[in-house]
């Protein structure tokens, strides 16, 4: 018969080793991991687990289950994949607006420009590690809705076109290079 305890209930199995198990926050039932040689093991587990309870519930942290802990552990010894890595598998399974997979001449050209100008700067970082866009150079998607289809047929950000030539640069990029067509001050023609 099982032994209630303060936390849980600790059972002796036919083989002689204890059992522990008690109910959860969340109102499920949570065995140990392993089936313990002493009772006193058992006690121990037990006792270790309602403090990570209280610790959680002291400190306003979403609790746990041994079951979640365990897969966060295994989360956080797994190799991070680099940015690099990605990429790299990126291209590979990349497919065009027809469900191909890219042209050669298009991962050659996506290759170049990986090598050349991402990888020496984020190519061993973790892909976790790497920030998205800063919130200023974010579109708002009201504004890439309202904004004109260019010669192209690509939406631009609204504002930053008028008549179909560049007006300014996009707030945080660099300015063009003088010698650029299409430079702010310059007049149509």
């Amino acid at each position: 018969m099982a032994e209630r305890r303060e936390l849980g209930y600790i059972r002796k199995l036919p083989s002689g080793r204890y059992q522990a198990s008690y109910i959860g926050p969340d109102m499920q039932r949570y065995n140990g991991p392993v089936t313990f040689e002493a009772k006193d093991l058992a006690i121990v587990w037990l006792h270790n687990e309602k403090k990570r309870i209280a610790e959680a519930a002291a400190d306003d942290l979403p609790w746990l289950s041994p079951a979640a802990r365990l897969e966060e552990a295994r989360r956080q010894l797994m190799p991070k994949e680099t940015f690099g890595e990605y990429a790299t598998r990126w291209i590979d399974e990349r497919r065009n607006s027809k469900g191909e997979p890219l042209r050669l001449l298009t991962q050659k050209d996506y290759r170049h420009i990986l090598a050349a100008y991402l990888m020496p700067t984020f190519g061993k970082r973790p892909i976790d590690a790497i920030a998205g866009r800063p919130p200023s150079l974010a579109w708002e998607p009201s504004q890439v809705l309202d904004a004109p289809v260019t010669d192209q047929g690509v939406r631009a950000p609204a504002g930053d076109y008028e008549l179909g030539r560049r007006r300014r640069p996009h707030p945080g990029l660099a300015r063009p290079h003088p010698g650029c067509r299409g430079r702010s001050d310059q007049a149509p023609g």
